[in-house]
């Protein structure tokens, strides 16, 4: 089962990679402009995995850490 969801998840990557690349450029460009990320996240959800939006978040502004 972990197999399966690692090779599906490769497939979803290869398949949109240039959309991916091209949205999370605009995520990236967006955080580093203070801008409204939900709407440009709500725009690449089709095209990115969870990982590869939090590791643009990432490269872009650190690590996130709650308050608690």
């Amino acid at each position: 089962e972990r197999q399966m969801v690692i090779d599906r998840n490769k497939a979803f990557k290869e398949a949109h990679s240039a959309e991916a690349e091209v949205g999370l450029s605009r995520l990236k460009q967006t955080a580093r402009e203070g801008g409204n990320l939900f709407e440009v996240m709500m725009d690449i959800v089709e095209h990115c995995t969870v990982g590869q939006v939090t590791q643009a978040l990432f490269e872009t502004g650190g690590k996130f850490r709650r308050n608690m």
